[in-house]
């Protein structure tokens, strides 16, 4: 660890963190991801000198005799090449948190009017997918599909979500068809979901909205498969066994 705050200037180590990386590392800061690949770094060089330095009786005092008066000539890697390893891994972070912030810059679920619908629709997904939520407030289901889509929108900030009321988008639109979800990527409608159905019906979850609008390509997913695997299995077994019954 560096004198942090002390002034002393000097080399420092490559594989050392300085206090502040290290505060920020323990309390996970984002930005600050690197600071654990560096210390893995760190302990497996200490690893790998401490075998180095045990391998061979022979050699054991030898050894240490090197790394005391810091002679690295044994290692895989020079001072020069780590330092260098470090920087790249330091670079290529910054670049992510800097592509990041420019894609996430959404993050809420924000009322457009018809007059809105091309710029902020159909026009915007050229930059950037959309969905929108068609609704009515005295629709039940749409409250849901409402609190579902802030908590994804608050999470998966490189999408833009939007909501309109029904007939101010489209005139008599059917309340049976709601909530209506409409998806723009690239410039052009991906899907239309009507009704809660796809979702999970009343028993949606924020992880149903998300994997369902990730195979539509409006939203990243870290969902390795439907979360609602389980129930559809569930389901498909029970009436299974009516059917044999029935029979």
């Amino acid at each position: 660890m560096s004198h942090f705050g002390t002034g002393e200037s000097y080399r420092r180590d490559v594989l050392e963190t300085s206090q502040w990386e290290d505060i920020h590392g323990r309390h996970k800061t984002e930005g600050y991801e690197y600071v654990k690949q560096i210390k893995e770094a760190r302990t497996k060089r200490n690893n790998e000198d401490w075998v180095h330095k045990h391998h061979d009786d022979k050699d054991a005092v030898s050894k240490e005799d090197k790394v005391i008066v810091g002679d690295d000539s044994d290692s895989d890697f020079s001072d020069d090449d780590e330092e260098e390893i470090m920087k790249r891994m330091r670079a290529k972070r910054l670049a992510q948190l800097k592509e990041k912030k420019m894609k996430d810059k959404f993050g809420t679920l924000r009322q457009i009017t018809r007059a809105e619908y091309v710029s902020e629709v159909a026009e915007a997904s050229k930059k950037a997918p959309v969905v929108l939520h068609l609704y009515q407030d005295y629709v039940p289901e749409c409250e849901l599909m409402d609190r579902a889509l802030r908590n994804l929108a608050s999470k998966k900030k490189s999408t833009k979500f939007l909501r309109i009321k029904a007939t101010n988008c489209i005139e008599n639109f059917p309340d049976a068809s709601l909530p209506c979800l409409i998806v723009y990527v690239e410039g052009s409608m991906r899907a239309k979901v009507e009704g809660l159905n796809r979702f999970g019906g009343k028993k949606m979850t924020v992880d149903d909205l998300e994997w369902n609008l990730a195979q539509m390509d409006a939203v990243e997913t870290e969902l390795e498969e439907n979360p609602r695997i389980d129930h559809l299995v569930a389901d498909a077994m029970e009436q299974a066994v009516r059917r044999d019954m029935d029979d």
